[in-house]
Parts: C-alpha cells; sequence; structure tokens
C-alpha cells in the first residue's frame, strides 16, 4: 500500500470513529432536517486587505448596549477574541444577568462548528440590543488525480428564534448563517456559497439566501420558529493539491425597545459540517461532509470519484510550495459551476 493510500485510509478511520461517536449537541428540534439543493444565488463576495494565515482557527465577537428612552447615550460594551489560531475550541460570554441582554458564543475547529445565541428583553423602560457572531475557519487539501474538481459542502443549521411584545413596544431578532470559500492561500476574495438569513420582526436584508422557498421570516408574535435545515453549498472549485479554506459563521442579533413588555431571542447551536454518520436516513449526505459535482445536479461522494481529503501541511512544508501557490494569483477564477 502506498503512502497516499494509507494516509486516505487513515483519515476514514479517524472520520469514521469521531462522527460515529463525537459528542452532539442537544437539539429540542425532533426529526430529521430538510435536506436543501443551492440555486444560483450569489452574495457579494468579501475582499480581504493582506493574505489569511493557513491554519485553522476561530474568532467570536460580542456586543450589547442598554439605556434609557432612545438609544442615545447608552451603554455599550463589546468583546472580541481576534483570530484565534487552535485545533482547540473557545467560548464567549457576554452581558448583564439574564433576563436583560447577553451573548453565548462557541467555535469548535475540529468539528468545524460555531454556535451564537443572544438574548434582549424589557421591562418596558429601557432598550436592549444584543449580538454575537461566532466563526470558525479549516483549511483543507484535496487529493487523487491532479487537476481541478468541483465540490460543494454539506451544513447543518439548527436553530429557534423568537420575538414578542405588548402594544406600543418593539422586539425582534436576525439571524445569519453563511459559508465563506478562498480556493487557496494566495486568494483574497472570499464567495459566500451559503448565506441562510431570517428573522421575526425584521426585514431589510442585504444578503441573499442560496437555497429556495424556504420561510425563515416571521411575524412577531407568541410561536417559537424552528429551523432545521442540511444545506448544500453552491458549488466552488479547488485545484488537487491546494490548500483551500472553508470559514463558517453563525451570527445573531436582536433588540427590545421601551414602551412596553419585550422578548427577542435567536439560538442556533448547531451550525457545522454534517455527515451521512450523523443522518443514516438521508441518502443525499456522504461520509465527509463534501460531494464532487458529475454533472448538473449530479453529485458523488469523494471516495466513489477518487478523492479524498487530506490534511493541511505543516507551515514548514508550506513554504516548500509557496512559490507554485504566489503562481495562483492570477489564475483564471473558477468559483462557482456555470450552468
Amino acid at each position: 500500500m502506498n503512502g497516499k493510500k494509507i494516509a486516505r485510509a487513515l483519515y476514514l478511520l479517524v472520520v469514521i470513529l469521531f462522527f460515529s461517536y463525537g459528542p452532539v449537541s442537544a437539539s429540542p428540534i425532533s426529526g430529521d432536517p430538510n435536506f436543501l439543493l443551492p440555486n444560483n444565488a450569489t452574495n457579494t463576495p468579501y475582499t480581504f486587505d493582506s493574505l489569511r494565515v493557513v491554519a485553522n482557527g476561530y474568532g467570536l465577537s460580542s456586543f450589547y448596549f442598554f439605556g434609557n428612552g432612545d438609544i442615545e447615550g447608552v451603554n455599550r460594551f463589546s468583546t472580541q477574541t481576534g483570530p484565534v489560531f487552535t485545533s482547540t475550541s473557545g467560548s464567549l460570554s457576554q452581558g448583564p444577568p439574564p433576563p436583560n441582554s447577553y451573548t453565548n458564543l462557541y467555535a469548535a475547529p475540529s468539528s468545524f462548528e460555531a454556535k451564537a445565541y443572544h438574548h434582549a428583553q424589557t421591562d418596558g423602560s429601557q432598550n436592549f440590543y444584543s449580538y454575537g457572531s461566532s466563526q470558525v475557519w479549516n483549511w483543507y487539501v484535496l487529493e487523487g488525480n491532479p487537476g481541478q474538481v468541483t465540490l460543494t459542502a454539506d451544513i447543518l443549521i439548527q436553530g429557534q428564534a423568537f420575538a414578542n411584545n405588548g402594544a406600543g413596544g418593539n422586539a425582534g431578532t436576525i439571524f445569519v448563517t453563511r459559508l465563506g470559500f478562498l480556493d487557496s492561500p494566495a486568494d483574497l476574495t472570499q464567495d459566500y456559497v451559503i448565506s441562510l438569513d431570517g428573522a421575526v420582526n425584521w426585514t431589510g436584508f442585504s444578503e441573499v439566501n442560496t437555497v429556495d422557498n424556504v420561510n425563515v421570516l416571521w411575524n412577531i408574535g407568541s410561536d417559537i420558529h424552528d429551523v432545521n435545515f442540511i444545506i448544500r453549498s453552491q458549488p466552488f472549485t479547488v485545484t488537487v493539491g491546494v490548500p483551500f479554506r472553508l470559514s463558517l459563521t453563525s451570527s445573531t442579533q436582536g433588540f427590545a425597545g421601551p414602551g412596553a413588555l419585550g422578548e427577542a431571542w435567536s439560538n442556533f447551536y448547531d451550525p457545522r459540517l454534517v455527515t451521512s454518520y450523523d443522518f443514516p436516513s438521508i441518502s443525499q449526505l456522504t461520509p465527509d461532509g463534501f460531494a464532487v459535482v458529475v454533472g448538473e445536479g449530479q453529485y458523488s461522494a469523494l471516495g466513489d470519484a477518487g478523492y479524498f481529503i487530506a490534511p493541511v501541511p505543516e507551515p514548514a512544508t508550506m513554504l516548500l510550495i509557496g512559490s507554485g501557490l504566489i503562481g495562483l494569483v492570477g489564475y483564471g477564477r473558477k468559483k462557482f459551476l456555470k450552468k
């Protein structure tokens, strides 16, 4: 057995052990998620001002304010972890004690998982606003026959949203989950291959959802609204042997304004890469969380197409291939499969 076959066998063993016996987040939602295929919608990409470090990690950001009357002169607090390059998990909690305004955030590069929870509540005399964003990024390398390959990734998005207030009050919540893509360490432009954003009593979104016929906009009321989806990403193209980056962001925010009792919260506890080991009954899922696009609307598991995901090279190894990566800056970009 050659080196690549040994590496592939070890990788698959680790995946099987982790996803079969690893911890799974508790979910109050019953039943399998709805599996959703992508549409052709795209969102405005984000351009970085410098190259990204080739290392897995996370970033957490929290912001809240509270005050009497309007928002002028309110007390404002914010906390950011900054980029943390590690394979271990991190968390951040901020805000006055419940039931006021606070956030709880969590990110785990090892399981490619990002969680975000915010809560805002008022007795009618104050404004409360809370925002929290959890981001995790991982670098992957596709191995197999040389060339370019078009892939998709499957992301589990489970959560709940709620907003309600008395007559004369004002409360609302919004949530956003995005999957960003860089095709190499020399890529400065991050494309969003998944975007799901929704709200209770909040309108005016600038992002476009990458799935069709999904109701994630609700009116204010006494109902708790469930979100229970597995979303297949828009296709993205990678080069065999060249590291590519996926960045998963889960953010929630909301407000409860003065005038009457009000409460708003969003709790997204499971955004993560999902595989067939997590939900065996969903036939479209694959053992790796990735699929190869083999035709329009046709997908294959990595192993069935002769590919596998390998560990990202150590930084010292990256230096040896750096000259080749620099040449990719001017390479023709082919982020999305053209229909």
